[in-house]
Parts: C-alpha cells; sequence; structure tokens
C-alpha cells in the first residue's frame, strides 16, 4: 500500500442525524492533510456552535475505528477509539478543531498498543510533552486558519512510517468497502494473516477487534441509509448490508444506536419537524 494512500472516510455516516446540525446553524468543516502526514492522517475536522440562552444540542456519533487529536478551550485530549456511540452535548458558544488519525495512523506516534487508549482520553502533554498547540489554535480567527499551525506541529514530531500501520488501515479500508466482509472468516486471503494474527494486528494498530470494525461499518451505512429513507423496505436494507435476517439486524442496531431503526426514524423526524 502506497504512503500515500489513505483510508476515505465518509464525512457523514459517523455523525448521526447529521441535518440536525445544519437546521440549528451548527457547522461542521473538514480539511484535507498534507501529503507528508498522509500516512498518518485521514483529515482534520472542526465544528462551531453558538446556540441561545437554554437551549442544547445532543449530538450522537457512531466512531470510526480511528483515534484523533482534539483541541478545545480548557479540553485538549487524545481520545481513543469509542466502542458505544456517544452523545456530544453542545450548549451555548464553542469550537473544537480536531485530527482523525488513520486506522493504524497513531501507532508511530504513542509506540505502545492502542488498545490501551480505547474508550479514554488523556492529556495531549502524555504524548507529545510541553506545547502551546491549544493557545496557538485557538487564538486564530478561523478553523481554516489553524490548519497549517495543526500540521506544523504534527510535522515537527512526524514518526517514520510503519509497513504494519499501513497493513492495518488497508484491512479496515477492506472492511469499510466490501459489504460481504460480515465475519472475521471473510477478511480475504489475500492480506495472508491467520485470525490470530489479525487479532493481535488490531490490537496493537486499531484498537479494536476485526469484529467490531465489521459490524460497526455496516451499522454507519445502516444508519445513513434510514437518516435519507434510500431504502425500500427493512429487510431490504438488512439484505443489502447483508444480515441474514431483517432480526439479526434490528438486534444489532438497537443494541449500538440505543433504538431500533423504527424508533431512530421516528426520532429523525420529530427533531426535525418545524
Amino acid at each position: 500500500m502506497s504512503p500515500g494512500l489513505k483510508l476515505e472516510i465518509e464525512k457523514s455516516k459517523a455523525i448521526l442525524a447529521r441535518e440536525q446540525m445544519t437546521a440549528r446553524g451548527i457547522k461542521l468543516e473538514r480539511f484535507a492533510v498534507t501529503p507528508a502526514l498522509a500516512p498518518f492522517v485521514n483529515h482534520y475536522w472542526s465544528v462551531e456552535w453558538n446556540l441561545p440562552a437554554g437551549v442544547e444540542h445532543q449530538q450522537a456519533v457512531l466512531s470510526h475505528p480511528c483515534l484523533g487529536l482534539a483541541v478545545q478551550a480548557g479540553h485538549t485530549h487524545i481520545y481513543g477509539v469509542i466502542t458505544k456511540k456517544s452523545v456530544q452535548v453542545l450548549t451555548g458558544q464553542g469550537l473544537v478543531f480536531a485530527v482523525l488519525f488513520r486506522p493504524g495512523g497513531f501507532y508511530p506516534f504513542y509506540r505502545q498498543p492502542v488498545r490501551q487508549l480505547t474508550d479514554r482520553q488523556i492529556r495531549l502533554e502524555q504524548i507529545f510533552g510541553p506545547n502551546q498547540l491549544e493557545h496557538t489554535l485557538l487564538s486564530q480567527p478561523a478553523p481554516s486558519a489553524m490548519l497549517p499551525l495543526m500540521e506544523a506541529f504534527l510535522l515537527q514530531h512526524l514518526p517514520a512510517t510503519d509497513p504494519q500501520a499501513e497493513l492495518a488501515a488497508a484491512i479496515v479500508q477492506e472492511v469499510a468497502s466490501n459489504r460481504h466482509i460480515l465475519k472475521v472468516e471473510d477478511v480475504p486471503s489475500h492480506f495472508a494473516l491467520s485470525q490470530r494474527s489479525l487479532q493481535r494486528l488490531f490490537h496493537t494498530y486499531v484498537g479494536v477487534t476485526p469484529k467490531w470494525v465489521i459490524k460497526r461499518y455496516r451499522l454507519h451505512e445502516a444508519a445513513d441509509q434510514l437518516a435519507r429513507g434510500g431504502y425500500e423496505s427493512l429487510a431490504q436494507l438488512a439484505q443489502d448490508l447483508g444480515y441474514y435476517d431483517q432480526a439479526h439486524f434490528v438486534r444489532d442496531f438497537k443494541q449500538v444506536v440505543g433504538l431500533s431503526p423504527r424508533q431512530y426514524t421516528e426520532q429523525l423526524k420529530d427533531k426535525l419537524a418545524p
């Protein structure tokens, strides 16, 4: 896999009910990465909000199998893969500027199994040492002006590329794009890994199991289709996503999202109603 080839993570699928953010004037932006950082970073993103007093926005997210670096006033941190649906509550005015690392892409900075960071946050200084990144970025007038400063910071700490990190990213890319991969045994044999080796690779470089990644990408697609109404029936959607039957699909969706597919679509209609 070429060092410049990166996993393309679709911007809509991790954010549940993205349309609600737009309706409330919450601005979500995404920025491309310079080629020198492409082996490690997928993209940058920012979110800005300015809500009226007494109004809050609860944003649900189904995370990708990626680690991140988030800069926010008083709360700049590295975060591991979040295995459950997370809900961020936005109130008042604020801004976050963040890095989304590629699957496997944070390991070369960390040099320890990233499974240690799953469902955790740690201070930026624990990885990169004392720095002024938060002050430097948040003194800028807009996220677009923060971008070159973030890239300069990462380039200052640029590690060597790691072939195993590239392999992990390639496998995650295959899982994300191939709907026929529904269990670990379906991971193509051309990766030349035993199941035990695959599990070890994901533990060290990705932070979650291959099984978790497979299920998460199927559910990303499901949530996106439900939000857009791009399906004929739940039974057909389940079949299109490779599920054995509708019951298995509904069970998985409810287990992760906390709502059945029908409850999820009804909630979207209620929140988007004028």
